[in-house]
């Protein structure tokens, strides 16, 4: 997702909060496809990405002065990106609703939360991911994407076993981290890394 633009993300925020066009327009191209991306898988609608997208980034512009300490300059925007898709996927709930017989209004709303939930919770374990090294992250998403066994990762990036062991172990410690400050949620992910992973 970064560019190898010049421009480091503090000094870019920096210049944002001050009210630099130049800085706004990098930090768009730089993740503009990122949050699209992230917008539509959450959403599964192209135009509610879109539309996502704009409010993401018309939010940082208009909030530009808030937001020159942020130290995590994607990890932010992603949240940013994961609160307007549960905002936008609550209201296209509502207006469904509103479409039904007033006894099957509750049974949608309540599979539509829990749709949402389930939403909420892998779009905080992507933005915990993201936090990882390239190699934590790799090594994660081979074992809990695809299945593969730590033996197996270890002969397919030709390291050792310990290495895998040691990445997988990281990866794992920085997303329990990530997803603590989160309640009950971040209890119900600590459960499933615990007994699951």
């Amino acid at each position: 997702m970064r560019s190898s633009l010049p421009y480091n993300d503090h000094t870019l925020l920096r210049d944002l909060a001050q009210g630099n066009e130049k800085a706004f327009r990098l930090l768009f191209s730089q993740y503009r496809d990122a949050v699209y991306g992230f917008a539509l898988h959450i959403t599964h609608s192209a135009a509610h990405a879109e539309d996502i997208t704009q409010d993401v980034f018309l939010k940082l512009w208009l909030h530009r002065e808030k937001f020159a300490e942020v130290e995590n300059t994607e990890a932010w925007i992603i949240t940013i990106t994961r609160n307007c898709c549960f905002n936008e996927l609550k209201k296209t709930a509502r207006e469904k609703c509103q479409e039904l017989k007033p006894e099957l209004q509750e049974a949608l709303l309540v599979s539509m939360d829990k749709q949402i939930d389930d939403r909420d919770l892998l779009a905080k374990l992507h933005v915990a991911s993201a936090q990882l090294t390239p190699k934590e992250q790799l090594v994660y998403r081979l074992n809990k994407e695809q299945g593969l066994r730590k033996e197996e990762i270890a002969k397919a990036l030709n390291i050792s076993h310990n290495t895998v062991k040691v990445h997988l172990a990281n990866a794992l410690r920085k997303i329990r981290h990530f997803v603590e400050g989160y309640s009950a949620t971040g209890i119900f992910v600590l459960y499933i890394l615990k007994n699951f992973f």
